[in-house]
């Protein structure tokens, strides 16, 4: 992701995706990164009903229990895009410049970037 910020001159490495109820608009004609990550925290049983369940819930387990389980990977796809791609720093300049400071961002030096 850092790569593809500073190729692209992006203010900051943070992304969204339009998995989540906050997801902003993004900029017609914007590409997506594609970005993949494995969850490893799911346990599945390794009886006849698989069933899955969380690490907390493995935790609880007692080692008898534990036994009928093994680790289970879960991939992830998803297309995101930089914050620099959606819509924020045009609709709310004030959280786009919070979002700049959260993230302990370096200013470019140019008032598009950074609103004061």
């Amino acid at each position: 992701m850092s790569l593809n910020s500073d190729k692209n001159g992006y203010a900051t490495n943070v992304y969204t995706t339009f998995k989540h109820e906050d997801s902003l608009a993004v900029k017609k004609g914007s590409e997506s990164l594609p970005y993949s990550w494995t969850d490893w925290s799911m346990y599945k049983s390794t009886g006849p009903e698989p069933k899955s369940i969380t690490s907390n819930q493995y935790e609880n387990l007692s080692p008898d229990e534990k036994e009928h389980f093994k680790k289970a990977p879960v991939k992830f796809d998803r297309k995101i895009f930089n914050i620099d791609q959606t819509v924020l720093k045009g609709a709310n300049p004030e959280q786009y410049n919070a979002v700049l400071k959260e993230h302990d961002t370096h200013y470019k030096g140019n008032a598009n970037y950074c609103f004061q």
